[in-house]
C-alpha cells in the first residue's frame, strides 16, 4: 500500500501512538520498531500488544480493567520494565470481575495460567510457537 511521504513524516513526528490488531504491515512494523527503538513517549493499545514483541523501554503501564486470565496479566506486565523500573496500574472499572479481584487483591497474582493452545491451521501463529521454542527462556 502506497502511503504519501508527507503522511509519513507527520506519523514520525507523533509521540504516542495507537495499536491494535489488524493494521496493514507496513504500519504494525513502523509502530513496533519506533517502539522497540525507544522513540515513542507512550502508545496506546489493545492486547494486540501482549504477544510475541519486545519492548524494552516501556516504564509504566496502565490496565483498563483486570486481565481476563492471569496468563493475559503475566504477558501484558511483562512488558514493562526491562531496562529500568517498571510501574503497572490497574484501574478497577467497576465491572463484577474487577470487583471480585480489587476486594482480595491477592488473587491477581495467584490465579492459575490458562493452558496452552496450538493452532495447526494458522501457520503465522505456529512460527509465533516455534520462535517462543527456539529462544532461551522462550517469550
Amino acid at each position: 500500500m502506497y502511503v504519501p511521504e508527507e503522511v509519513v513524516e507527520v506519523l514520525d513526528g507523533i509521540d504516542v501512538l495507537p495499536y491494535r490488531a489488524g493494521y496493514e504491515e507496513t504500519d504494525r512494523t513502523r509502530i513496533q520498531e519506533r517502539l522497540s527503538n525507544g522513540k515513542l513517549s507512550g502508545i496506546i493499545s489493545t492486547s494486540a500488544l501482549e504477544l510475541g514483541i519486545d519492548i524494552p523501554y516501556l516504564e509504566t503501564c496502565v490496565l483498563v480493567g483486570v486481565p481476563p486470565s492471569a496468563t493475559s496479566l503475566w504477558q501484558r506486565i511483562g512488558r514493562i520494565g526491562r531496562h529500568s523500573k517498571g510501574n503497572v496500574i490497574v484501574i478497577n472499572t467497576g465491572s463484577v470481575y474487577d470487583q471480585a479481584v480489587f476486594s482480595n487483591p491477592e488473587s491477581l497474582l495467584k490465579r492459575p495460567l490458562a493452558e496452552s493452545t496450538l493452532y495447526l491451521e494458522n501457520p503465522y501463529i505456529q512460527y509465533i510457537h516455534a520462535l517462543c521454542l527456539a529462544r532461551l527462556g522462550g517469550e
